[in-house]
């Protein structure tokens, strides 16, 4: 699996370290806690994730490229006839980063649980504040594709709702 995960800075914004490292790791747990809720099964209220779901799901640096600020990110995966083991989890990755109203805030909590919504406000609010954009693009082991640009007026929507939805 390949993750090409890139920050687009605001005009004003720069690359500052602390905030690329912070928005990196917010995305690595909020895929993880994903994988973690779709493995499992079960619906945490605490962002805590399992040692099994965490070595799944851990997101390995590739390379960098220039163009704002881009990574390719690595993910081992068996895929068996049917799916890949990650496969559901990049799916629902896509859908998480659709909320836009207190209802798919209260969707996602239902079906993925809360632990996964936390990640979601954590991730928007390190790009918000490091005043970044996020263009995340996921090539399955099955070659399909999926990605979109989450422009950081869309992640401070998603963290105005989950802080007025919690």
């Amino acid at each position: 699996e390949v993750c090409n995960y890139r920050l687009v800075p605001e005009p004003a914004a720069s690359l500052a370290l602390p905030f690329i490292s912070r928005s990196l790791l917010a995305y690595q747990n909020l895929f993880s806690q994903i994988h973690d809720a779709i493995r499992n099964g079960s619906l945490k209220e605490r962002a805590v994730i399992g040692s099994e779901a965490a070595a799944e799901s851990m997101l390995e640096f590739g390379y960098s490229y220039s163009g704002s600020l881009g990574v390719v990110l690595l993910v081992q995966s068996d895929r068996d006839f049917f799916e890949g083991r990650l496969d559901r989890s990049i799916e629902a990755l896509f859908q998480v980063l659709d909320i836009a109203d207190n209802d798919t805030v209260k969707d996602v909590a239902h079906n993925l649980g809360n632990a996964v919504v936390k990640r979601l406000y954590d991730w928007s609010k390190s790009n918000i504040d490091g005043g970044f954009s996020a263009d995340v693009r996921w090539t399955r082991s099955d070659g399909r594709q999926l990605g979109q640009l989450v422009e950081r007026k869309q992640m401070q929507t998603m963290v105005d709702v989950i802080g007025a939805t919690s």
